[in-house]
């Protein structure tokens, strides 16, 4: 996300963008769930939040995927309601870019939603329609793999071993044992 970024000389304002953006999709999640009124607390709440402040104005990926992570949940719950395919591609651009830019938390996410797409088929009257409103999602985390692999394989010769893993042995998933 930081190369269009870069390419218009604005890099820094990529992670500030997505946090602004959060906040509409916020308040149609609470909205779709319960009511207006909950979506103007939960969008005030979110503006009262420093953490939300201090991530939008870094380089790192928390505020990248924690919207795109919020978009996919937006897109599930309206899959959900039948309001069109049209977040049937948003949530498979959801996954696909959480999983690029947070594997591990893509590859969790999209178990947690295997439960949670399960019980949406169950229940539904008409399976069919809701396979095919889900089936972009595992077309988006098969693409994410498809792309992680890749980029893995042309920068370490190992599709299955990460860069950082590779290039810097002492860094670790998580905080590792290096100084932080």
């Amino acid at each position: 996300l930081l190369t269009p970024g870069e390419m218009f000389g604005i890099s820094f304002a990529i992670n500030a963008l997505l946090a602004s953006l959060s906040l509409p999709v916020v308040y149609l999640i609470c909205s779709d769930l319960f009511d207006r009124k909950s979506g103007v607390l939960a969008v005030i709440i979110m503006l009262c939040s420093p953490v939300f402040f201090l991530l939008a104005g870094t380089y790192f990926p928390h505020t990248a995927s924690g919207f795109f992570i919020l978009l996919l949940i937006l897109s599930v719950v309206r899959i959900e309601k039948d309001m069109g395919w049209l977040y049937s591609f948003l949530s498979a651009i959801s996954i696909l870019f959480i999983l690029l830019i947070r594997p591990t938390e893509g590859g969790v996410l999209f178990v947690a939603l295997l439960l949670y797409m399960g019980y949406i088929i169950f229940k539904s009257d008409n399976r069919t329609e809701k396979i095919l409103r889900i089936l972009p999602i595992f077309a988006g985390f098969g693409l994410g793999v498809i792309i992680l692999l890749s980029v893995n394989f042309l920068q370490t010769g190992n599709a299955y071993e990460f860069a950082f893993i590779k290039y810097r042995s002492v860094e670790k998933w998580g905080f590792g044992n290096v100084r932080h």
